[in-house]
């Protein structure tokens, strides 16, 4: 592990790699990490005010925070990939594509006498290019979801856009008294040379878990962290993606059912009636002991169980059509009053029914008998 104090626009612009953030974590980073509200006014604030404090003689730095990244061997690109302090790369990422559209837009604030370039070495994953690009421009393409990516480009861009005319200032100003002011303490991880430093084995130990995460987050980094980029972002697509909107809002509740389907209710039943972030990490915990190896044909394994679990668990939380009349109308009568705490009863002989592995009358009995 190396660790340095490092200027922001040297770290991401000295590098052939590209940096990315992978597509499993990028959704989940916009909805649940706090890059916006009272962080995005503290950023912006902080970055006018070390800009006002230099002009007039001082050398203010403004430390953003810590960055754990790691190299990517395995894939076709060389690549960077941000393992943990997301929230700072991306709050500077996102402020620097920011700039380079209202230079497109606003040439003038570059004044006759600035020599600005922004860092010529810096790529960007598409992915979140194209997010920052539609908050600025949401017009130019196919909509998509106004998450806190959105709303943190464009409230930097309104502020910028309000102190370049209220002060009078210019992009070289920015540039030269507040962005070449903002530092980092990067960690680099070296799995390569010192196995617990990858980066499966550090969530595995804690490392990553700071920040209380849902338990369909900790079980989809786990997963997917030890796979090579290639084929997180194919099983990803072909698994994750499709539970995800199969049952949106829910896979943390069916993650809990779906595990006491699979094994002994009495593993579990002193977790149930947790406080939900304890609850949820007591499940993790048991959910690695039973899916101990992560390789590629474990993790699919687990991953198409998932996926076939959940189109039974979508019957018993949205309603959707069974096939059946009679069930159908059960499900829909019985899902409030009863369901809570007992879905994984239900979600284990629906899916045994639909695969063919017991009878209608068979269901019907048991439900009947419930």
């Amino acid at each position: 592990m190396k660790t340095e104090y490092v200027r922001v626009l040297d770290f991401i612009s000295s590098s052939n790699h590209t940096f990315r953030i992978p597509n499993y974590q990028l959704n989940v980073i916009s909805q649940f990490h706090d890059i916006s509200d009272t962080y995005r006014d503290t950023f912006w604030d902080k970055i006018a005010n070390i800009v006002e404090s230099n002009k007039n003689g001082n050398n203010t730095e403004y430390f953003l925070g810590t960055v754990t990244y790691y190299e990517c061997q395995n894939s076709e690109q060389n690549e960077i990939i941000i393992a943990d302090g997301f929230k700072y790369y991306i709050a500077m990422i996102i402020f620097i594509i920011t700039l380079e559209k209202l230079i497109d837009r606003y040439p003038e604030y570059l004044s006759d006498s600035a020599d600005f370039i922004l860092p010529e070495g810096l790529k960007i994953d598409h992915n979140l290019h194209e997010r920052v690009e539609y908050a600025m421009n949401p017009a130019k393409k196919e909509p998509l979801s106004r998450d806190n990516f959105f709303y943190f480009s464009a409230y930097l861009s309104n502020e910028a856009e309000k102190w370049f005319e209220s002060k009078n200032n210019s992009l070289k100003d920015l540039f030269e008294f507040g962005l070449q002011k903002i530092f980092i303490l990067a960690v680099k991880l070296e799995p390569d040379k010192y196995s617990w430093e990858s980066p499966l084995e550090m969530f595995r130990m804690g490392f990553y878990t700071d920040t209380p995460l849902p338990l369909s987050e900790l079980v989809k980094n786990y997963l997917f962290m030890g796979l090579d980029s290639a084929l997180q972002e194919k099983l990803y697509k072909k698994y994750w993606l499709k539970i995800e909107k199969i049952l949106p809002d829910y896979l943390s509740e069916f993650i809990k059912d779906w595990m006491m389907a699979i094994s002994k209710y009495d593993d579990f039943k002193e977790f149930i009636y947790l406080p939900y972030e304890t609850a949820d990490y007591q499940f993790f915990i048991k959910f690695k002991g039973k899916f101990k190896n992560t390789d590629r044909d474990d993790v699919e394994k687990a991953l198409k169980l998932l996926l076939e679990y959940s189109r039974s668990y979508s019957y018993l939380v949205f309603q959707k059509s069974t096939g059946n009349k009679e069930i159908n109308k059960y499900l829909k009568k019985h899902r409030l009053k009863n369901f809570y705490g007992k879905r994984y009863v239900f979600l284990e002989k629906i899916k045994d029914w639909k695969d063919g592995t017991i009878s209608y009358y068979s269901l019907w009995n048991f439900l009947a008998y419930l």
